[in-house]
């Protein structure tokens, strides 16, 4: 016995006999396999193409729930956008690419105010037609064009 009013006494207790978490109790949550890419992941390939076109520094900032060891962790802010840029003229953007059908989440149109309140940009587009009319609001045509002529310049290189 030791005098340490914490000590734990007993026998040592293995790992991969005992949960530590109470998630664990709850029955594992079944995970549909999706078979090729979404249709938002479509739009989101052909979104950064056209920003690296621009040449805006990307972030994918991805958030949501995982899986590990049959615990569900949090990972990222919930309502996080899925790309954190900072633009040509280094101001913040930040955009949430959805599918021609999605809708943003309660948390992400709260995050979306977060920002606009800070001087942020937020697109939320469902295609690439969106993304610049979007930037053409925030920053204006003739800058939008400019970074486009600077892009195809860069390429060409």
């Amino acid at each position: 016995m030791t005098d340490e009013p914490w000590a734990f006494e007993g026998p040592p207790i293995d790992p991969t006999d005992y949960q530590f978490s109470h998630v664990s109790r709850r029955p594992p949550t079944p995970t549909k396999k999706r078979s090729g890419s979404t249709p938002e992941a479509k739009v989101s390939a052909s979104i950064d193409t056209y920003l690296e076109l621009l040449d805006f520094y990307v972030l994918r900032t991805s958030a949501g729930m995982a899986n590990f060891d049959g615990r569900q962790v949090q990972i990222g802010r919930k309502g996080t956008h899925d790309r954190t840029c900072c633009a040509p003229n280094g101001r913040y953007v930040s955009i949430e690419i959805k599918s021609a059908t999605g809708t943003p989440s309660p948390a992400q149109l709260r995050q979306r105010t977060f920002i606009l309140r800070r001087n942020g940009v937020v697109i939320i587009p469902h295609s690439v037609a969106e993304l610049r009319a979007g930037l053409v609001d925030a920053f204006g045509e003739q800058t939008v064009n400019d970074w486009e002529m600077l892009g195809q310049a860069r390429k060409k290189r």
